[in-house]
C-alpha cells in the first residue's frame, strides 16, 4: 500500500509540473499564435470579399449576409457581427449557461 501511495503522489507532482510547463509554453507561444490567427482571419475575409465582388457566388451563410445587406442596408461585416452575437445568444439560451470566453 505504501508503494501505491508514493506512486500516486509522484504522478500528482509530475502532473503539476507538466501543467505549469504547459502554461508557460502557452504564454510564450500564445502571442505568436494570436498574430497568426488574426492574419488568417484577415486573409479569409479578404477572400470572401473578393468572392462577393466578383459575382461568382458565395457560401450559403455569406449569401444570407449579402441579401440582408442589400435589402436592409447595413454592410456584410455588420450583419456578420450581429448574427454571430445572435447565434451565441441562442446557443447560450439552449444550453442554459453563460457563453464561454476563451483566451488570455
Amino acid at each position: 500500500m505504501f508503494f501505491v501511495a508514493n506512486t500516486m503522489k509522484s504522478l500528482s507532482i509530475k502532473r503539476n509540473v507538466f501543467s505549469l510547463y504547459l502554461q508557460q509554453m502557452i504564454k510564450r507561444v500564445g502571442k505568436v499564435q494570436y498574430v497568426f490567427y488574426v492574419v488568417g482571419i484577415l486573409i479569409l475575409t479578404l477572400g470572401i470579399s473578393f468572392t462577393i465582388q466578383s459575382d461568382l457566388g458565395t457560401s450559403p451563410f455569406d449569401a444570407l449576409l449579402v441579401g440582408l445587406s442589400q435589402n436592409v442596408g447595413l454592410t456584410v461585416g455588420s450583419w456578420e457581427i450581429i448574427l454571430a452575437f445572435l447565434l451565441i445568444g441562442c446557443n447560450s439560451c439552449l444550453k442554459r449557461q453563460r457563453p464561454e470566453v476563451s483566451g488570455g
